[in-house]
């Protein structure tokens, strides 16, 4: 247990931290975290979804209650802007994955936060591996630039009021850094001169020596996190965005279209189904390219998250046990980072884009009430779900799936609690019966897209060979 004493929690800190997909240093991180308060919140910002290990790693160190992954786009700058937006607290500490603080580290920051509140305070940098000299020339120049120039590194720390940041605008997202990057210089204008107003001590000395590390792994002192005043940034009008999630099977992992393959052999039913995915992903492109929404294949297999099939979006597992289950854990992912979810299958080739887009438009508008958005399928199931807010995984459970009285059970209970908006009826292709009434669809009109009449060129020639 940390020896901080935990009474000089005065000032609330939400301590941001952007993970880069794939990259587990935060993991050795959270031993530090412990030292903070328990009123500080963590806020882990990456470009994927959160680890298998991230609640267990949390609950080991007892931090599940006040830590948070989100997931946004990849960009450092990006994911800090997307963290402060939700952040709680009256002070913001922006602190790298691989960074390594002490329990004295802590308690400077917190009780120098307790008399200087609107200072904006770093720690100073050492890295881990002093045993050569470029390692020590690098903590000098770390040291002589933040101390002497007034331009510190993002590896250093930065902690400041939340006013301070909103007033800053920001990171600026369109800067290109490089090793030692540019800073602005009205940025560490504004940041010196308030230091000395307010704190001058810190302004000159920065937090205690040593206190804040940094592992070898990042090769130099890391790039510089900039605050620009002077130029406007998207901070004030970061979306939060909308998630899709199309389920898949993968050939050759998971028997997939049994039903189909019963009249058309296993090898066609596996090409439709490949095709029949190919235009749903089209037509969630076309929407995605015009909408606030990032989409996602749910893979079935956690060993084929990785296969070529479904490089065109990211993907995520669906979790174990049956349907119910699946949804239910793709929900409770999906919701940690998004305003709303909407769930596609992928044997409903013949989606009309404009179907997509209105009930996206629908979850887009925040209300009084949860909105849902339920496309039903011919044979009593759905081929979208759309919801505002995570549904109780008992919903899911308690729902029966393949039988002709899905949607009507669904809806009974979901009825209660929110506004339900129907879509149009489709057929989705589960046997060979449904395969002429997607043709018929397919055929009329002009507004298909090219994955789409793939399909409909399939349909064609499976029907031409059958006759």
């Amino acid at each position: 247990m940390s020896n901080v004493n935990q009474g000089s929690a005065a000032c609330s800190i939400s301590v941001i931290i952007p993970v880069l997909q794939g990259d587990s240093s935060w993991q050795e991180l959270l031993a530090d975290l412990r030292a903070f308060p328990e009123t500080a919140e963590f806020l882990f910002i990456s470009n994927g979804l959160a680890p298998p290990e991230f609640q267990d790693r949390l609950n080991s160190y007892g931090l599940n209650s006040r830590s948070h992954w989100h997931s946004t786009s990849r960009g450092r700058a990006i994911q800090m802007n997307y963290g402060a937006k939700y952040a709680q607290s009256d002070h913001l500490l922006f602190l790298h994955a691989d960074s390594r603080l002490s329990d004295s580290a802590v308690q400077q920051l917190l009780k120098t936060l307790d008399s200087c509140p609107e200072a904006f305070l770093y720690f100073n940098l050492k890295f881990q591996d002093q045993s050569f000299l470029l390692m020590r020339l690098n903590s000098w120049g770390v040291y002589f630039r933040s101390h002497i120039l007034g331009v510190p590194f993002g590896d250093q720390g930065f902690c400041l009021p939340r006013s301070m940041f909103r007033e800053l605008k920001g990171f600026n997202e369109e800067a290109a850094y490089g090793m030692g990057g540019q800073a602005s210089g009205n940025s560490s204008q504004v940041h010196r001169r308030r230091n000395r107003n307010q704190c001058p001590e810190i302004s000159r000395a920065g937090l205690a020596e040593g206190d804040c590390q940094t592992s070898l792994a990042d090769g130099t002192a890391g790039d510089p996190a900039v605050l620009t005043p002077d130029k406007r940034s998207n901070f004030e009008m970061l979306p939060k965005q909308g998630a899709i999630a199309v389920f898949v099977k993968t050939p050759g992992y998971s028997p997939l279209k049994t039903r189909l393959a019963q009249s058309v052999g296993t090898v066609q039913a596996e090409q439709f189904h490949i095709l029949s995915a190919r235009a749903v992903a089209a037509v969630v492109h076309s929407v995605a390219n015009q909408k606030s929404i990032t989409p996602f294949w749910a893979v079935a297999e956690p060993e084929a998250q990785q296969d070529s099939l479904w490089n065109q979006f990211k993907t995520m597992g669906q979790g174990a046990g049956g349907l119910g289950n699946r949804l239910a854990y793709v929900q409770q992912q999906l919701f940690e980072f998004s305003q709303f979810v909407i769930f596609l299958g992928a044997d409903t080739p013949h989606l009309p884009v404009t179907l997509l887009n209105e009930a996206v438009e629908i979850l887009s508008v925040e209300t009084a009430t949860p909105q849902f958005v339920i496309g039903p399928a011919c044979d009593g199931g759905f081929y979208l779900f759309g919801s505002q807010t995570a549904l109780d995984p008992a919903i899911w459970l308690n729902v029966p799936y393949s039988v002709e009285d899905t949607t009507r059970a669904l809806r009974e209970q979901i009825q209660d609690p929110g506004e339900i908006h129907l879509l149009p009826e489709l057929s989705d292709v589960d046997t060979v019966q449904e395969l002429p009434l997607v043709a018929r669809q397919l055929t009329e009109g002009d507004d298909w897209l090219t994955e789409q009449l793939q399909v409909l060129k399939w349909i064609q020639e499976w029907e031409a060979r059958s006759d």
